[in-house]
């Protein structure tokens, strides 16, 4: 299954992010019961409104499975090039991260302690802020990406293997009762929630599953008036129906079309949240919280 037609392109990732990061920190924002007392707070079905905003997880891991699938098409993945990125990745995150943690130990924030600093360095723990378990989590699936792009399946085999994984993973996660205080077992739970909507994005990209949408619903997209009434069902059915790993393969890639569609008549800035995503997402708890 191939189609031409490619709707997304690396503008309009850079729009999907802008909206993820903008629905994080409005989460964090006005879902914090420290920061809005119980009494204060805007419920819906009992429960926050603001909770709607946590879809932003989930579209940036579709995304980073989706970009990282279309390099496949401009080369064979290496281990030199999933290694070139992992630097790049670790430099991004120190230019920011050492800053922190020196001011942080400086004022008193942060005991001195080099054992605890590396581990937060090397992404093995975020103690000094824990937003820092995204680096860590897409620094693993950089390196799973690898075994990834070697799949060899249609698109049936592909989407019957998520399927397969998403039982599988929540079966296993289910099962064991991971303890989140053991490093090995914390970062092994956040794999198994994780993994199934990052190949998600993979298949997108692989089979072009957006154009094929685009062909078979272009009625649909040409009514852009819809498109703001469509982006608000993703977010709501990711609020109220948080079934982890199962609701987000139906409603991520609903979300990321709308939002395409919605930045046709713009979009600037969303692209520019989006260009400055990663970093707002490192430092924005430091404000926030």
């Amino acid at each position: 299954m191939q189609f031409h037609t490619q709707i997304l392109t690396k503008n309009n990732t850079a729009q999907i992010k802008g909206a993820a990061i903008l629905c994080m920190i409005f989460l964090h924002l006005f879902a914090n019961p420290y920061r809005i007392p119980v009494e204060n707070r805007l419920d819906w079905m009992g429960a926050p409104i603001a909770h709607a905003f946590q879809i932003c997880v989930p579209i940036y891991l579709f995304m980073a499975g989706y970009g990282l699938q279309c390099i496949v098409a401009k080369g064979t993945i290496t281990w030199m090039s999933i290694g070139k990125r992992l630097k790049k990745l670790y430099l991004s995150f120190w230019w920011v991260a050492i800053p922190f943690i020196s001011v942080g130990c400086i004022v008193g924030c942060y005991a001195p302690d080099v054992k605890n600093i590396f581990y937060n360095l090397s992404g093995l723990t975020t103690s000094c802020n824990g937003e820092w378990w995204c680096f860590s989590l897409y620094a693993k699936l950089l390196v799973l990406f690898y075994f990834v792009s070697k799949i060899k399946l249609g698109w049936k085999g592909y989407l019957l293997l998520i399927l397969g994984l998403l039982i599988l993973t929540r079966g296993v996660n289910y099962a064991l009762h991971f303890d989140d205080e053991v490093i090995v077992e914390r970062h092994l739970k956040m794999i198994l929630i994780d993994l199934n909507i990052f190949m998600l994005g993979c298949f997108f990209a692989k089979f072009n599953i957006f154009g094929w949408l685009h062909e078979r619903c272009y009625w649909l997209y040409k009514k852009i008036y819809l498109a703001p009434l469509l982006l608000v069902i993703p977010i709501l059915v990711r609020a109220y129906l948080p079934l982890i790993g199962v609701t987000e393969l139906l409603i991520v890639p609903m979300f990321c079309i709308e939002i395409v569609y919605i930045c046709k008549r713009g979009g600037k800035i969303l692209f520019f949240f989006g260009k400055h995503s990663m970093n707002l997402w490192l430092v924005h708890s430091f404000f926030i919280f």
